[in-house]
Formats: structure tokens, sequence, C-alpha cells
């Protein structure tokens, strides 16, 4: 129980483990106390879940040189892990012969939507994989026509039983039945690869116009990390582009 029950990646990994008839291993510690890495190798734990700043600190405490030979799943969902740290995780789990398993989710889904197989996290290095079971999705354009094309970037739609009735502002909301019809639109924007696997390339309202070129603030943010190794922020309008960086020396 490294993430919160009140968070739905976490009341997922709880309700998929049970489902499956495992122990779950409940603990309030956190993974910066070392009583959580005594209580986690005395029970001999076989799976470990969590978000990209799971992972963010796990690097800082050397999680790549642990011995955790009991370990031999690990899961991570709630946001996109950056490429570098993506790379390093897949290549201790593919050497250390750990399932590591990719996922993309929104609570709207209850939380899954997709997976990336365990034996392509470095082959699909940054894809959120295929469908779940019993889902389907699919890509539209600013027209609401499906993509069939590969590698054309459109909004990500999901399809399937687990997409949740709606919203409740009020009481009264309650009785409006299933306004989402099974049919949940992201918000995120993504491509298909010409074998079927998605890639998230940003969000749909994060789009300024600059000199009639449609420009992506999540990928120009993407691009300056990778090539500065530093974070940003990007934000803007059609007039201009403002880009914020912590690393002073590269202005």
């Amino acid at each position: 129980t490294t993430l919160p029950i009140s968070y739905s990646f976490g009341i997922s990994i709880i309700n998929s483990h049970l489902i499956n008839g495992a122990t779950i291993l409940l603990t309030s510690k956190s993974l910066m106390e070392s009583r959580f890495w005594s209580f986690l190798k005395e029970n001999e734990c076989t799976s470990l879940s969590g978000v990209p700043f799971t992972f963010e600190m796990l690097k800082k405490l050397r999680f790549f040189k642990m011995n955790l030979p009991h370990v031999k799943t690990i899961t991570q969902a709630g946001g996109k892990l950056n490429l570098e740290l993506n790379l390093e995780l897949a290549k201790f789990c593919n050497k250390n012969k750990k399932k590591l398993f990719i996922m993309y989710g929104q609570t709207e889904a209850s939380p899954r939507i997709s997976y990336l197989p365990h034996n392509l996290t470095l082959s699909k290095l940054g894809s959120i994989g295929i469908v779940i079971p019993g889902g389907e999705l699919a890509l539209i354009d600013d027209s609401g026509q499906i993509i069939s094309k590969p590698d054309n970037e459109g909004e990500l739609v999901y399809y399937g039983k687990n997409v949740s009735l709606g919203y409740a502002n009020s009481f009264d909301d309650l009785l409006n039945g299933d306004e989402n019809k099974g049919v949940l639109f992201t918000g995120d924007l993504a491509k298909r690869d010409n074998e079927g696997f998605y890639y998230i390339t940003g969000r749909k309202k994060r789009f300024i116009k600059l000199f009639g070129n449609r420009i992506n603030l999540d990928q120009v943010e993407s691009l300056i990390k990778e090539i500065s190794k530093d974070e940003c922020a990007c934000i803007g309008d059609d007039n201009c582009m403002v880009v914020y960086i912590t690393n002073n020396s590269i202005i």
C-alpha cells in the first residue's frame, strides 16, 4: 500500500490484487523510511506500484542497486515517466528478471485504460501500450472523425463498461443516470504506431498557434527537458510563447 487508498490508482491496486487472491501488505510507512524497506523484505513482497514521483524518489534512494529478489512485478501509472527514467527502470527490470508494466488510465475509467506488456518496455519505450481487455481505444480529429492512419495525432477516446456514469455536483445529480454512455473523451492527445501501440503526445487544451503553426506546449517542454536535462514550463497564446527554466546558465 505505497499509494493512498483514497487515490483511484491506489484502490485499483488493492482491488486487482484481492480479485486474484493475493495478500495485501498494509503499512503506513513511507518509501523514505528504513522501516518500510525492512517490512517489504521481511514479508517478501512480490509486487510494487507507484506514480512517476514514486520512482523519482526510488532513484534517489538507489533502488536500482537494492537486492530485492522477491519483487517480481513493478507497475507504474498516474502520469508519464520521463524517458530517461523510464529507460533506466526498464533496463533494471529486464536485467533483474522483473516484470514492468507501464499503464495509462483516468479516474473516470475506474481507473485503468491501457498497459504496455512487460516484454516490450524497451522496444516500445514511452508507449502507454494497448487497451485493457474489454475496452476499446480510438483517436479522433478536430471534426470528430476517427483517425485510421498510423502516426497521426488526435484526441484519445476510450470505450468500455468501466467508464463512470458522469459527475455529480449535487445530490440531485445522482438521479441523472448514465450520462457518459461508456465513452470517455480523455482530453489527451496521442498517436498510434503501425502496430497499434499508443503514445501520449500532450493535452488537448495546451496548444497555441504561432506564425500559423500549431504548437504543442507539452512537446516543447519535453524537447527542452531532453536537451537541457533541466525542469521547464511553457505557457503562451497566439502572440508569443514563454519558456520558464530552472537553469540560469543556459539563458
